[in-house]
């Protein structure tokens, strides 16, 4: 029964995989046909908690618990210095890689929280959502945007937005980078920063 559940999660997450590349691909279809039209990014809770990077930090969850418990049942003939250590290894590689894989979302849910983007193509214009009101500008008013990210293969980013006016903006665009919003930006200089891990100072927001 244990064998028939395992595989039962392997080709589950195999269709999980299949459908969400479905999506994928039904979505830049989408934007691209939004590349003239004004769009609004409003990201919810949902957005981010069924997003691949939170599915495969449960993954590596699940895999870690597991470990823990094919051990813990067969502890009797398992007990010693050499499994113990290689099991507490590799748990603690399996946790390690789920909390890196689901914390940045937990980390980053600031940056778009009761914060909605809008994208207006056709006057270049571009609005974002704040507790304070609406703040817009004009795209020929951002001086640069920095690009924050890992030079690994997660995306891990964020977007430090300046302004020509001196104010400074952080952003979280997995969620709305696509074709419309590369030929919305397009002309306005960008810098890459690399980092292990990309993280900012709540105050900074």
């Amino acid at each position: 029964m244990f064998v028939f559940w395992i595989f039962a999660f392997i080709f589950g997450l195999f269709g999980w995989l299949v459908y969400g590349s479905k999506k994928l691909i039904a979505a830049v279809e989408k934007d691209y046909e939004l590349v003239g039209q004004i769009k609004t990014y409003d990201i919810s809770d949902k957005q981010y908690w069924r997003s691949f990077d939170t599915i495969m930090g449960g993954v590596f969850i699940f895999m870690g618990l597991v470990l823990a418990w094919m051990f813990l049942r067969n502890f009797p003939r398992t007990n010693n210095a050499e499994t113990m250590l290689a099991v507490g290894f590799i748990a603690s590689l399996l946790f390690g890689a789920a909390a890196l894989f689901i914390y940045p979302n937990y980390h980053y849910r600031i940056l778009t929280k009761n914060r909605p983007v809008t994208f207006d193509p056709i006057h270049k214009m571009m609005g974002v959502g704040e507790a304070d009101g609406e703040r817009v500008f004009s795209v020929h008013e951002i001086e640069k945007i920095i690009i924050h990210a890992t030079d690994s293969r997660l995306d891990i980013r964020y977007w430090e937005m300046k302004l020509k006016s001196g104010e400074r903006l952080l952003f979280d665009p997995r969620f709305w980078m696509g074709m419309a919003t590369n030929k919305f930006f397009e002309g306005v200089p960008q810098e890459r920063v690399s980092h292990w891990i990309p993280w900012f100072r709540y105050g900074e927001v």
